[in-house]
């Protein structure tokens, strides 16, 4: 049987200041990543419009065109021959 030498009673307490401000600072830097993320995607939205306008919709008339002129040229040559 084991015998007992004594006992000890004492209170711990632990500094988590550290932790909290550890824990603040990510969640405003979530809060600052979120909101770069939705200013880039509000700028790539408008890059994807502007190339629509710029480059896009010209491409699409000229082939729109070239198909055109094409098919005139075809009808021609069938009702020449």
């Amino acid at each position: 049987m084991a015998n007992q030498v004594g006992s000890a009673y004492g209170k711990i307490s632990i500094y988590s200041s550290g932790v909290k401000s550890g824990v603040d600072s990510a969640v405003k830097n979530i809060g600052t990543l979120e909101q770069k993320a939705i200013q880039l995607g509000a700028t790539m939205q408008s890059v994807g419009k502007t190339m629509t306008a710029a480059i896009t919709i010209p491409l699409a008339l000229i082939g729109k065109q070239a198909i055109h002129r094409e098919s005139g040229q075809f009808v021609r040559v069938v009702l020449t021959n």
